[in-house]
């Protein structure tokens, strides 16, 4: 009769390892965003990728409004002054764009820059196919 230890030590392990091609994919990814003039400067901490995905994401039509949005970022990798302030610097770098939506100016919209979501969005998808593509045999 055996043991619970000799069970142990012979029972095969069970592994929930991604795929290679999963790693491969995320590492393609990364090195593909700090590439990018415009997706790194997002990249550089959770806070403003975090914004950056929620303005993807953002229904176009109704906007975004800015104090909303900073409420909306869960990471707190940036106080909300700090990353006011860095919407106001990407706005002015023309990366984000600030709309007045009434005569409030705390009514503000923001929206991504037409080219910066689609350059999120090429990549993403390129890691997204990787992933689904599955290991080669």
């Amino acid at each position: 009769m055996k043991t619970f230890r000799h069970m142990i030590n012979d029972a095969v392990p069970i592994t929930m390892r991604p795929r290679p091609t999963a790693f491969a994919a995320e590492l393609d990814y990364e090195r593909e965003i700090a590439a990018s003039r415009h997706l790194a400067l997002f990249r550089r901490n959770a806070a403003t990728w975090e914004l950056l995905l929620l303005l993807a994401g953002a229904d176009e039509i109704k906007g975004t409004g800015v104090y909303q949005t900073v409420e909306n970022v869960r990471s707190k990798a940036l106080g909300a002054s700090a990353l006011l302030k860095f919407i106001r610097e990407q706005n002015e770098a023309g990366r984000l764009r600030l709309q007045q939506c009434g005569t409030k100016r705390s009514k503000r919209l923001i929206r991504l820059n037409e080219a910066l979501l689609a350059e999120l969005t090429r990549v993403m998808s390129r890691r997204n196919a990787a992933l689904l593509q599955g290991p080669v045999r």
